[in-house]
């Protein structure tokens, strides 16, 4: 797709890299595309929007009593943080998630040296209190 938030900067389609799993995924879905090629549908057939998984997001977190931080961009701001914390190279990272330069994946490779820090940080994030456990 050409249309992307940098296409004008850049003037070349986003390419975005996908693992195994999700490359399987991607060709389970091809055949199951809606009529304009989108492949994640909503309940209606159309294309999820932006503001749509942002309520969804909203609505789980209000569900579960998680905190008021827990938002849709999380993941990939998680996703490059994890990335950089166990050493991905930051070019890399920043041609992931689309960036055009290095000055916007900087936020993150300040947290490369607390590895250790973060994992602790995410495991107590991680613990649910006994009375609130889910399932």
């Amino acid at each position: 797709m050409t249309k992307h938030k940098a296409s004008k900067k850049t003037r070349r389609p986003r390419c975005i890299v996908l693992n195994s799993v999700l490359v399987k995924l991607v060709k389970w879905l091809v055949p199951r595309a809606g009529p304009d090629g989108h492949l994640f549908l909503n309940a209606f057939g159309r294309p999820w929007t932006t503001d749509a998984l942002t309520k969804n997001v909203r609505r789980l977190r209000e569900n579960l009593g998680l905190p008021d931080d827990v938002k849709l961009y999380g993941c990939r701001h998680a996703f490059a943080t994890g990335a950089i914390v166990n050493g991905a190279n930051p070019a890399v990272v920043a041609e992931f998630l689309g960036h055009t330069g290095l000055q916007t994946i900087q936020r993150y490779t300040h947290l490369a040296d607390k590895k250790q820090y973060l994992i602790e940080a995410i495991e107590q994030a991680a613990r649910v209190p006994i009375g609130r456990r889910v399932g």
